[in-house]
């Protein structure tokens, strides 16, 4: 795990959480700091992040920067629209 993890902008977070479905905004209210436990990879721009079968992708800028949803994928049944 890298120190360094990339930075999300404010209104991109306060976004995924509106748009994130009731179950996930709850088991993040339950444990804040879950973060820390997942699996976070670095290959140039693009992290990869895994927390159980599941993985997001986050694109960043040159600052490691999240800035827009295209910046964002997951493996998900759901995806792009998870």
């Amino acid at each position: 795990m890298n120190a360094q993890r990339p930075t999300i902008t404010g209104t991109l977070l306060a976004a995924i959480i509106d748009a994130a479905p009731g179950r996930v905004r709850k088991r993040l209210d339950r444990e804040p700091t879950a973060a820390a436990n997942w699996q976070w990879i670095r290959v140039g721009d693009v992290w990869t992040i895994t927390t159980g079968e599941e993985n997001v992708q986050l694109k960043t800028d040159d600052r490691q920067l999240v800035v827009g949803i295209e910046m964002l994928s997951c493996s998900c049944l759901l995806s792009p629209q998870c």
